[in-house]
């Protein structure tokens, strides 16, 4: 009766599993960690041995990788970690719709050059036209990235590694568990470069909590660990 407030009913992944199915190998994971180059889901910002993960894990980094190319692997963590409300929102979207989804990234300058982002789902200039923060800057640049393809690739290399990942990332957008998840959170899609560190910052501290929510339903396999390569 109260199924919809566990988040994941399949099976939690091991570090070592986290990270072949992302492809980070373990000196990759020790320069990520020097760089604090790590965004995984909820705005965790590291993966270590001790604890389990879930697929949205993978589709943090994945996605963090992609945007690194546009914008630098620190830039691209940060931005990861500090909109984990959206990306959680957005692989909602994905997983309740049979039409690729993506998630944008839009960049802004003022006339001082300094820079602004606003991150969001589905149409991003419609997102622009009702967000009045956007307000004395100009859009520079928009990097699009389809969230239905990262989750068709984590569920691809997952199976390779003989894991079915064929259960919901997340709840359903619609569902008393995802709004737990998200009410933690309480800032808007657009965020000024000099403050995106406080956002960052404020992601890691109140995704702790939002982690230990989601993760509190039953799993398959509870009991399965592996050691993460030193």
């Amino acid at each position: 009766m109260h199924k919809e407030h566990h988040m994941h009913q399949g099976v939690r992944l091991t570090p070592r599993e986290l990270l072949s199915i992302t492809d980070i190998g373990a000196e990759g994971l020790k320069s990520m960690r020097r760089r604090d180059n790590i965004a995984i889901a909820f705005g965790g910002d590291d993966v270590v041995a001790s604890k389990m993960y879930t697929p949205i894990d993978a589709v943090a980094l994945l996605l963090s990788s992609t945007l690194a190319r546009t914008y630098g692997a620190g830039t691209a963590a940060s931005l990861v970690r500090a909109f984990a409300n959206v990306l959680l929102v957005v692989v909602a979207e994905a997983e309740a719709s049979t039409v690729e989804t993506p998630i944008s990234v839009v960049e802004f300058r003022d006339d001082d050059d300094r820079r602004a982002f606003l991150v969001c789902g589905g149409d991003a200039m419609g997102e622009l036209a009702k967000s009045p923060a956007t307000q004395g800057y100009r859009l520079e640049a928009i990097t699009t990235v389809n969230i239905s393809g990262i989750i068709a690739k984590v569920r691809t290399s997952a199976a390779r590694l003989g894991l079915n990942l064929g259960a919901a990332f997340v709840p359903p957008a619609d569902s008393v568990a995802f709004a737990e998840m998200m009410q933690s959170y309480d800032w808007g899609v657009f965020v000024e470069e000099k403050a995106l560190k406080k956002r960052d910052r404020a992601a890691r501290k109140i995704g702790v909590e939002v982690r230990a929510l989601a993760m509190g339903g039953r799993v398959v396999s509870e009991s399965r660990k592996a050691p993460l390569a030193a």
